[in-house]
């Protein structure tokens, strides 16, 4: 999936803070590829504008 946030430098914003709140591995979240996500939500939704589909939710996962 493309991450439309990539390029907002959002992803590396929210990694540092993550990581300043005491989260030691922040890394990108696919819900499609976990076996204890098999159903549609907001994780893996996607917004239509114009024809095109953008993912709603940044999908980030920390590890504390």
């Amino acid at each position: 999936m493309c991450n439309v946030y990539r390029p907002l430098g959002l992803q590396g914003v929210l990694s540092t803070r993550l990581k300043e709140a005491g989260f030691t591995e922040v890394r990108s979240w696919d819900p499609d590829c976990v076996a204890n996500h098999n159903f549609r939500d907001w994780a893996n939704s996607d917004i239509l504008v114009n024809g095109t589909a953008f993912p709603v939710s940044l999908n980030l996962e920390a590890v504390k």
